[in-house]
């Protein structure tokens, strides 16, 4: 999982980022609620420039899950991946 999002993720549910893991589960974390769920999505969606289909945004149980769905969207949008934090804002660019 990429640390932008680790990060993201724990702003949002006020926590370290050590504690969040690929598989923390939705549903097991108090602090993931509906509206949390909703500002993880509006956070990543800016922070890496994508946008989810509500039957996407409803799917998302993990961080996991969520950053497949981010790497999904990069490569459709010009073949690039978030990989394991390896991409930083700049890769929010057109390529030409």
């Amino acid at each position: 999982m990429e640390d932008r999002l680790r990060n993201v993720i724990a702003e949002i549910l006020d926590m370290h980022p050590d504690e969040v893991t690929p598989d923390m589960v939705r549903r097991e974390c108090a602090a993931w609620d509906s509206m949390n769920h909703l500002r993880i999505i509006t956070a990543v969606e800016h922070e890496f420039g994508v946008t989810l289909a509500m039957d996407e945004i409803e799917r998302v149980q993990t961080p996991a899950e969520l950053q497949r769905m981010i790497d999904d969207h990069l490569a459709k949008q010009g073949g690039r991946t978030t990989g394991a934090g390896s991409v930083g804002p700049a890769s929010r660019q057109s390529i030409p």
